[in-house]
């Protein structure tokens, strides 16, 4: 996922992607759901450790 995420932000969309999906592919929001999956991750860890 970080390999993508870096590609879409530095390069653009993987090839293909857009004519496969049917529309214009949105790089922020991957890159938002990749951070906010990781603090997701990291609350319910610490949650789950008390």
């Amino acid at each position: 996922m970080t390999v993508k995420v870096g590609w879409e932000m530095t390069v653009g969309p993987i090839p293909g992607t857009e004519s496969i999906i049917g529309t214009r592919t949105v790089d922020e929001v991957h890159l938002l759901g990749a951070v906010s999956g990781l603090v997701v991750g990291w609350i319910t860890r610490a949650i789950k450790k008390t």
